[in-house]
Formats: structure tokens, C-alpha cells, sequence
């Protein structure tokens, strides 16, 4: 239908159209395309993340058919399918960034497991470390030297908490926030009804209860959290991620505890069926773990030990049974973790006829009723921007953190003017004790982080190894002499790998007197 030429006032008006007899109209294609709609899949990716916040979708906004396409994967539906292809992921935590980051390599010290990498919550882990300040920056100098400054960050985990946590929402002001594009649009509509135009009236409010029921269907799920229980008898499961751009991260702890950051993740927990046991626990409770296991108890053993080996074969394999299947992989969910296919169809199918029934009844409003229109996009376009500015990776990191009980007293991070003193302080960090022995499998760490096979490399860690394990003062390396104390069966070091080993082991001796002062006494 074509816009009409003027815009002539209407019989049955309750007030007087302030525009009308103006002789121009927004073009149509204009209006569906007003600003983007990047902005609210972004701001739909906060509603699991907020108390309240699904209940403040209630305001038209732009970009519904986005919307539609990006979230209509997850009905899995063939008509849904059919609408929005492209074969992107059905997959709540995958869509709503909550999972898909892939994390750095870990070297668990004491079992001598390694994993080339990990996944999400290791990620957040080093960039919140990567993003922290150092508590005890580098002596500028001082006795160690600053070539390459590389820093570690020491997590001690005391906590284990349960399989599957459902944690505790925060409160965010951007649910209250919600009231301005919602007042916003109900304050259009009442202004469109008062002129009488109830093309824009109906444009408004079609566009308000698309976006709101999809607001409220897809923020129904649950941010859940699971991992993996360790074997009993498993050793600590002290190690460390490394990363040779963000530095080191040791962590510290029960194997249950380092768990939940190499193997843990987050999932949405939907309540999608009637065949959900139970309805999820209330904040801040762990379920009962005997009722959250999952369905092929076997099967999900043998996924956790092919993990635990770092068997990348038996992962492999894992996908492509995945690639097989027509469903979802609901194997390592824990219960009700798949939305409704039949709500979040409808509302797919409910914003896609929004974008078309907004282009064919816009241009048949007056002037004053396009005008509200656009403003409500407006508005929403804004508190959507708003939306997009929140880090999700900040709040899950803190949702995290607040799981595992890890709070500043358990982190501490410390910068270190050479790859190799910093190396030294991790390894005397996961060694806990200095007067007791590295763990058995301390060389992997020294070949993760030292690669190099130079016989002035392999000297320092032999020297630096014998040292481990032993009590009192390291100020014998700063005088010491290659050959000293025993005969070289090869030739001896030149003058300068001499002098460069002397001066690796200066900093090996500046980070054990640094662990000393600044770490051991907080271990009491």
C-alpha cells in the first residue's frame, strides 16, 4: 500500500492532531530499517543474566527479525529451521555467550594430567587475572633483572561446591532502567489512540508483546553451573594455566575445586517439559546430587575420563556422534537444560510477523503516530544500546568467583621483571612448602614454561631443582660457579654462558627471596 499524500485529521480523534495537514510521510522502508537491530540481540543476551530482567521486555523495539533469527535456532522445529537457516547452534548457553570461549593450556602438577586446552571458565579466569593489577609489581633496581616482565596470579580455591549450583541472581538497575522504554511505549500508544490512529496504536503494541514475550520465554532459563565430580582418591589438583600473552595462573586446591575451572561450565536450565524433575532449588541451594546425575551415568563416565587424560581422540569421536545425532546433546545437561521448542518457535514466528505487519500498517498512519512510532524505537534502540555496554564476562566471572567462594584474600598476583624468575616463583607456589620437594611431575612445568634445550637451560634447572625442597637461604647461587662441587664431564662454559648463567640464577634467587617475603607468611 502506498502512504498517503497528506495527513488529514481524524473524525473520531479525542484531541486535535498537532501534524495533521502536513503533506509528508515516513518512507516505509525508512521505518523498518530505523537503526539496527545488532544492539538488541546484544541486550536480549542479558536477560538470564539479571534478576527481573526478563520481565522488562514490554517496549517495541527494532530489529525484531534479528532478534528472530539469532534465537529461532532454538526451537528445534523444522519450520524454525526452515525460516532461520544457516546452521548456526541450538545450543541456550552457546547463543546467550555463556559458553564457547576457548581457554588457555593447563598442567595439572601433581596427577600429571595435561590439557592442551580448556574451556570457558578458564578463559574468564585469565582475563580477569590479565586484568588485575599486580599486588606486588617488579623491584625497579633491584637484585633481579627486567628483560621480559611476565607476572603469576595465585588462586587458592578452598571451596568445592556442588555438582550443579544454581547461583543466586544479582539485582541490576537495568531492570529498573526498563521503565523508561516501557513508559516510552505505552506513552505512544495512548498518544496514537488520542489522534485516532489506530494503525500506529496497533504497530506499537504488536511490537511491545512480541518483544516481551520473548523476552519473558527466553529469560525463563536458569543460570546453572556443573562439573564434574573427581574419582575418590584423586591427588590435589594444584596446577597451572599458561599463557605465554596473559602470563601464569597457578591454581591451588581440592581436585573438585580445580575441576570446576578445567572441566565446569554454565548452562541455562529451562523448564521444558513436564518430564523435568522438579522445579530448580532456590538460590543459593545445591540440589540433592543423587537427583541431578545424569541419564546414561556410563556414558557420562567415560566422557569424563577421556577428558581427564586429555584424550583428544575420544573427544573427536564425542563430536562427531554429536554431528549424527538430529537432537540436541543433552548428555552432560543437567535436568530441564533445553528450552521450549514450542514457545521459542512462536516467538520467533511472533517477531518475524511484527517486522512484516509493521511495514504494510506504518505507512497508513498519520504523520503524528509515525512520529510516536519512531520515538518509541528510539528510546528502545537506547536502553538497548545500554544493554550491549554490559560486560556478560564480568558478571559471569563474578558469578564464578562467587561459587568457587573466591574472594581477594585468595588472589593474589605478582609481576616479575623475567620469564625466568616469574617461572620460579610458579613452580615454588605450586610447590606450597619450600622445604618440601616439587611434585613429581614438576618437569612438565619447567618444559611448559622454559622450552629452551640449551645446556646452560638444562644447567639452571638442574642447579634451581636441587634446590627446591631444601631449607634456608638460595644466597649460595648468587656465588655460584659452574664446576664447582663436582667434576664436568663435558666441556666447561664459555665465559658468557657463564655469566649468563649466573645471571639466571640471580633471578631464581630474587623470586625465592620474594616468595618467602611476601607469601609464606600469609601461610602462617
Amino acid at each position: 500500500m502506498a502512504p498517503i499524500a497528506q495527513s488529514a485529521p481524524q473524525h473520531d480523534a479525542a484531541v486535535h492532531d498537532p501534524l495533521a495537514g502536513a503533506n509528508f510521510t515516513l518512507d516505509s522502508s525508512g521505518v523498518a530499517g530505523f537503526f539496527g537491530g545488532d544492539t538488541a540481540v546484544h541486550g536480549m543476551a542479558t536477560v538470564n543474566l539479571f534478576r527481573w530482567r526478563k520481565w522488562g521486555g514490554w517496549y517495541n523495539t527494532p530489529g525484531s527479525y534479528e532478534i528472530a533469527k539469532q534465537y529461532g535456532q532454538l526451537a528445534n522445529a523444522r519450520l524454525c529451521k526452515g525460516l532461520f537457516p544457516g546452521g548456526g547452534t541450538d545450543d541456550p548457553s552457546q547463543l546467550f555467550g555463556l559458553n564457547g570461549k576457548t581457554g588457555p593450556k593447563f598442567l595439572a602438577t601433581r596427577s600429571g594430567s595435561a590439557f592442551e586446552q580448556t574451556g570457558h571458565l578458564a578463559a574468564l579466569i585469565m582475563r580477569m587475572a590479565r586484568k588485575m593489577r599486580p599486588d606486588h609489581p617488579v623491584a625497579r633496581g633491584g637484585q633481579e633483572g627486567i628483560t621480559t616482565p611476565a607476572t603469576v596470579t595465585v588462586l587458592d580455591l578452598q571451596t568445592v561446591p556442588g555438582e550443579i549450583v544454581y547461583p543466586k541472581l544479582s539485582n541490576h538497575h537495568s531492570a529498573l532502567i526498563a521503565v523508561i522504554p516501557v513508559g516510552a511505549s505505552i506513552g505512544a500508544c495512548v498518544g496514537c489512540a488520542l489522534v485516532a490512529d489506530w494503525w500506529s496504536f496497533s504497530s506499537i503494541l504488536l511490537g511491545m508483546f512480541a518483544n516481551g514475550c520473548a523476552c519473558f520465554v527466553l529469560g525463563s532459563g536458569r543460570l546453572t553451573f556443573k562439573h564434574h565430580k573427581p574419582a575418590d582418591g584423586a591427588p590435589r589438583g594444584d596446577g597451572m594455566f599458561v599463557s605465554h600473552n596473559s602470563g601464569v595462573v597457578v591454581v591451588r586446591g581440592d581436585e573438585g575445586a580445580v575441576n570446576c575451572l578445567t572441566r565446569g561450565r554454565f548452562y541455562l536450565a529451562y523448564d521444558s517439559s513436564p518430564s523435568t524433575s522438579g522445579t530448580p532449588p532456590p538460590n543459593d541451594v545445591d540440589p540433592n546430587p543423587d537427583d541431578s546425575v545424569d541419564e546414561d551415568p556410563k556414558k557420562d563416565l567415560e566422557r569424563a575420563n577421556g577428558n581427564a587424560a586429555g584424550d583428544g581422540e575420544g573427544r573427536d569421536g564425542e563430536e562427531k556422534e554429536d554431528k549424527n545425532q538430529g537432537d540436541r546433546d543433552t548428555d552432560s545437561a543437567p535436568p530441564g537444560g533445553q528450552p521450549n521448542s514450542f514457545g521459542i518457535g512462536l516467538c520467533s514466528i511472533l517477531l518475524t510477523a511484527q517486522f512484516l505487519f509493521q511495514l504494510l500498517l506504518i505507512p497508513q498512519g498519520v504523520l503524528f503516530g509515525q512520529v510516536m512510532f519512531v520515538s518509541t524505537l528510539a528510546v528502545s534502540w537506547g536502553y538497548n544500546t545500554y544493554l550491549s555496554s554490559i560486560n556478560r564476562e564480568d558478571i559471569q566471572t563474578a558469578v564464578l568467583c562467587d561459587i568457587l567462594k573466591l574472594g581477594k584474600a585468595n588472589i593474589r598476583k605478582f609481576e616479575f621483571g623475567t620469564w625466568t624468575a616469574m617461572s620460579t616463583f610458579a613452580c615454588l607456589a605450586l610447590q606450597g612448602n619450600p622445604n618440601k620437594p616439587l611434585p613429581d611431575h614438576s618437569s612438565m612445568v619447567w618444559n611448559a614454561l622454559l622450552p629452551s634445550t640449551t645446556e646452560v637451560w638444562a644447567k639452571w634447572r638442574e642447579v634451581v631443582n636441587a634446590k627446591m625442597g631444601q631449607s634456608g637461604d638460595w644466597e649460595d647461587l648468587l656465588r655460584y660457579q659452574e664446576g664447582e662441587g663436582q667434576e664436568r664431564e663435558t666441556k666447561p662454559f664459555s665465559p658468557e654462558d657463564q655469566k649468563l648463567l649466573e645471571e639466571l640464577l640471580k633471578d631464581a634467587y630474587a623470586a625465592h627471596k620474594r616468595y618467602l617475603e611476601v607469601y609464606v607468611p600469609r601461610q602462617g
